[in-house]
């Protein structure tokens, strides 16, 4: 559903209404409601003008409901109108590249510090199950216990969507991955302690081992949930479809990468989680620097070019 009014915004942005009514007239359809005013209960137009501006209420409301989406408003109502706008260029029949992710240097931050953030936490996530044969125990309980703190955080999540703000819950985890990072290579070798050799697998080594693998996991998971609403609310809705093609390259290259690390650090005598803690700190450095989305309203157009529109204007005008 989410992904659908996103998709409707940007087909709007290009006054494309008859492709944003069909969406809206199969969202309606889906939640036995009615659809756009100006259709009939097939979806048929009875008045353009009417159907027109409930798409443009209706979209609005559905993605910008906060104080700060009039501005919205009043730009796609103009569309609706037929009346001069004055937010750049991206309202024309302008086809973006992955190219306009790096041309302007609004976009250029978020698709970098997306791309980090996709990257590292998808290596992390898809490394902490490929060190489950170095954890010691039994791999079926391992991986049982993984699994558990995994779903647990898809479950504390959605609380955490809702309440705090999708910046502090990236770096507080990125952070605690960090932490428990360092804890997994304190307690990752129990044979080096002579207690260990005398209690065998009740030895506190080897459940340290496991709590700490599963709060390194939990931490991932919760971080991964948060990141994919977070890059939908990040991109303009011009090159939203870039970037999420674009961040999703990222965790495509992320979890490859995370099946060579154990055995490229083993042949260099380093701990694998000294890769996890080096990432996660430079992405931490990066990510700090990047946007709020929590309660703010989406951006429709790119920074850079909705400036040089308002400018174009001011000079038609003058």
């Amino acid at each position: 559903m989410v992904n659908s009014v996103h998709f409707a915004r940007f087909l709007m942005l290009k006054n494309n209404f008859g492709a944003v009514r069909e969406i809206l007239q199969k969202i309606a359809e889906i939640n036995g409601r009615v659809g756009p005013e100006g259709t009939d209960e097939n979806g048929d137009i009875k008045n353009e003008q009417e159907s027109n501006k409930s798409i443009t209420t209706t979209i609005t409301t559905a993605v910008d409901n906060d104080k700060d989406s009039t501005n919205h408003t009043v730009i796609v109502a103009n569309k609706t109108a037929n009346m001069p706008e004055n937010t750049g260029v991206a309202a024309d029949n302008r086809i973006y590249t992955y190219l306009d992710l790096f041309r302007y240097p609004s976009v250029r931050r978020m698709s970098i510090g997306a791309f980090l953030l996709f990257f590292v936490s998808n290596f992390c996530y898809y490394g902490t199950l490929f060190a489950l044969n170095n954890l010691h125990g039994s791999i079926y309980w391992n991986g049982f216990f993984m699994a558990l703190a995994e779903y647990t955080a898809y479950l504390i999540s959605i609380p955490i969507l809702k309440r705090v703000p999708r910046k502090k819950v990236i770096l507080v985890t990125l952070v605690l991955t960090v932490l428990g990072s360092i804890g997994l290579i304190l307690f990752s070798n129990p044979q080096a302690n002579w207690y260990c050799e005398l209690y065998g697998q009740d030895c506190l080594d080897v459940s340290m081992e496991k709590v700490f693998a599963m709060f390194i996991k939990f931490n991932v998971a919760v971080c991964n949930t948060v990141l994919y609403v977070y890059s939908n609310e990040l991109f303009p809705t011009a090159v939203k479809s870039l970037g999420l093609g674009w961040v999703n390259t990222a965790t495509m290259l992320g979890s490859l990468l995370a099946s060579a690390n154990e055995a490229i650090t083993n042949r260099l005598g380093v701990n694998p989680m000294t890769t996890f803690i080096i990432l996660c700190i430079l992405t931490i450095i990066y990510f700090n620097g990047m946007p709020e989305t929590k309660d703010k309203a989406m951006e429709d157009e790119i920074e850079e070019l909705k400036e040089k529109g308002n400018a174009q204007t001011t000079m038609n005008v003058a």
